[in-house]
């Protein structure tokens, strides 16, 4: 008994394909040739212009002592100038901090782990030019060893005047009438709803209060 074998076309029968190469004119390879020379001979010349290529740019030498304060440099921009250095113990390191603010006068420079305590006076850490303000830790334990303190300029060089403008009755009771109500009693027990249904009664007494404060750099006890 015979059969009949069917064949079916798979993907390979059919027609050969022919892949033809897209047709450059050497024409055209010489001028991409040509820009291609001129952009690396661009890229050489600025080079040779910088003159002071490196392949790991960066700061010749640094200094490796931490504590040697004046071999710290700064860039010499405009503008408030303001620092922070954790000194461990203030005391036996002030005269290099001194060295610092006279080789790079920072308008603001705070300072955390003085270890300042009541038995360190005043006069032992006058720098000329500069108000030390002082926030001496209580103990030994918790976070109050790390208080920052801060030494700031006695005049800051600036060409414009520095002013609060004067609060308006009108900018106090709108910041009265949008407190939240729902927000917690502060230290003050002073709950925000009580403020907020007495803005048309505290208003005038809250603004010439703030104003007050602004102009004479006197918070309210």
């Amino acid at each position: 008994m015979g059969a009949d074998i069917a064949s079916y076309p798979n993907r390979n029968c059919g027609c050969p394909r022919k892949s033809n190469p897209p047709n450059i004119s050497p024409s055209f390879k010489v001028r991409a040739g040509i820009k291609l020379l001129n952009a690396g001979l661009c890229a050489y010349s600025l080079v040779l212009i910088a003159g002071d290529v490196s392949r790991n740019p960066g700061p010749a030498n640094i200094s490796q002592d931490s504590q040697n304060f004046s071999d710290i440099g700064f860039p010499s921009n405009r503008g408030l100038k303001i620092a922070h250095l954790n000194v461990r113990s203030i005391t036996n390191k002030i005269d290099s901090l001194r060295l610092l603010l006279l080789n790079n006068p920072f308008d603001v420079l705070t300072i955390s782990e003085t270890w300042l305590t009541k038995n360190i006076s005043d006069p032992e850490l006058n720098i000329q030019g500069y108000s030390f303000i002082r926030n001496d830790r209580k103990s030994k334990k918790g976070v109050t060893s790390t208080i920052t303190s801060a030494v700031c300029k006695d005049h800051l060089e600036s060409g414009v005047m520095f002013a609060f403008d004067v609060i308006d009755e009108c900018f106090v009771k709108s910041k009265l009438n949008s407190l939240k109500t729902n927000k917690a009693i502060g230290l003050d027990k002073i709950s925000a709803r009580l403020l907020k249904d007495s803005a048309d009664v505290i208003t005038t007494s809250l603004t010439k209060l703030y104003n007050r404060s602004l102009a004479t750099s006197v918070f309210p006890a």
